[in-house]
């Protein structure tokens, strides 16, 4: 291909009449180089380059898939802290009627002041691990530790857990003191 355009070039010239420059490189043979010719041609990396080279991009794959997942993560934090509200309403609900069935049908339990105390604080301490949840800092990618920030998250939603359901075991006591003397009650009036 190279002599047929080289020769079509001399046409030309002898043709038009004058003389046209014609690089070096063009009228060589393209397998002339050889191999070590080439290896000098090529610039020389040393592994700790090639592995921080793939570091970063290791680094940038992980960030690009962080960026993806930045927005399904942050509904999970948003609907954690949700959720958790909803039920400790629901069992807040159940102890306030609890109480209210108390007052009303004048029952007598030893232990109910303790019960109900124990319950209280164990609810304001499902409301502040509730708030932990919340207030937890949101994710981001390009900041320095951004698995820790999921991890913190992570152990605060465990322990916001762990609140409701110590929350949910102390009513339950309650309920259980109070229908227990609703049926000694009961069985008395009859």
């Amino acid at each position: 291909m190279r002599k047929l355009l080289v020769a079509s070039i001399v046409a030309m010239v002898a043709v038009i009449g004058f003389a046209v420059p014609v690089s070096a490189h063009m009228a060589e043979e393209p397998h002339q180089h050889t191999v070590a010719e080439r290896q000098t041609e090529i610039p020389k990396i040393t592994a700790s380059e090639q592995k921080a080279r793939m570091h970063g991009r290791l680094d940038d794959a992980k960030k690009r898939v962080c960026e993806n997942r930045v927005n399904a993560v942050k509904n999970v934090m948003t609907h954690s802290a949700e959720a958790g509200t909803r039920h400790l309403n629901a069992f807040k609900n159940i102890f306030t009627r609890v109480v209210e069935f108390y007052a009303k049908k004048q029952l007598q339990v030893a232990n109910y002041e303790t019960l109900k105390t124990e319950a209280e604080a164990k609810y304001t301490a499902a409301t502040e691990a509730i708030a932990a949840v919340k207030n937890s800092p949101s994710l981001d990618c390009s900041s320095e530790n951004p698995v820790g920030v999921a991890d913190q998250f992570k152990g605060k939603v465990k322990a916001m857990h762990a609140a409701i359901k110590s929350y949910r075991n102390s009513v339950h006591q309650l309920i259980i003191a109070v229908k227990a003397a609703a049926k000694a009650a009961e069985g008395s009036q009859q």
